[in-house]
Order: structure tokens, then sequence, then C-alpha cells
């Protein structure tokens, strides 16, 4: 009897359900991952003051809903200037992205890039990524351009 007793008051405490539901503003279901930031002459005008930046963003759901996804990538020279650029993509699990700032590596020392990623204020996620090129740049003014863009 006192067995029963306790087996049963434990299990009043044990949850029937135990698998994990996140859906509240922090839950993991949109991740960005910077996977390399390089420096380059991608413009061929003989200076290696380009930055190439290679990320990804995933959307991790049970359902089958696409989603209007704002993008926010951003370049911090070691000085404090700061280079944006903005994009919105409507996907259903994530895409793959290269972007290409010309011109950007302007000084010696450490860049910062981050990229944030909003899905409707539902989801968010951010990455960052620190590192050097040789910044001997000084040339036209900075240019970004989206130079891939893959959905899956």
């Amino acid at each position: 009897m006192l067995l029963a007793f306790v087996f049963a008051a434990f299990m009043a405490f044990v949850p029937a359900d135990a698998q994990a539901h996140m859906r509240n503003e922090n839950d993991a279901r949109l991740v960005v991952r910077i996977d390399e930031a390089y420096y380059t002459d991608y413009d061929g005008d003989g200076k290696e003051d380009d930055i190439v930046t290679v990320f990804r963003i995933f959307i991790k759901q049970e359902a089958d809903y696409c989603f209007n996804v704002e993008v926010e990538c951003e370049i911090e020279t070691p000085s404090g200037i700061e280079f944006e650029y903005e994009f919105e993509i409507e996907t259903q699990y994530g895409f793959a992205a290269t972007l290409v700032w010309l011109n950007t590596a302007i000084e010696p020392g450490w860049y910062k890039l981050e990229v944030e990623a909003d899905a409707g204020g539902y989801v968010e996620d951010e990455d960052e990524l620190v590192f050097d090129p040789p910044g001997k740049g000084g040339g036209e003014p900075p240019v970004i351009d989206m130079a891939m863009l893959i959905q899956f």
C-alpha cells in the first residue's frame, strides 16, 4: 500500500508529455551560421580590398510553412566604419548566400561581420565572425553585391 502511494505521488510530478515544444521568441527554429569571410581581388582592380562573406540560414520546423525572413549583414572596420546590406527572402527551409563587399577592406586590423535574421518577429538568430584582411584599400567607393543565393 505504501509503495503504491509513493508511486502515485511520483507519477503526479512527472509530465505526461516529455517532448520539448519550443514556441517562444527565443526558440532555435531559425539558425544563422557564418561559414567564412575572406579578402580577395574580386573586382579585378589589382587590389585585394574586396571581402567575400558566405553564410547560411536554416529554418527548422515540423510544418511546411514559408517564412518571410529579413536579413541584416554588417561589416565593421577596425576604426568603426560600418557597411550594411539588408534583404528579405521568402523561404521554407533556409538558404545559403554569398555577399561580395567591394572595396571595403580599407584599413589593416580586425574586422567584424554580423549576420542577423528575423522571421516576422516569430523567431530570430544572429552570428558573428571576426577576421583580419590586409586592408591596403583606398580606391573606389565601397559597393556590396549579392553574388549567390541558393534556397534549399
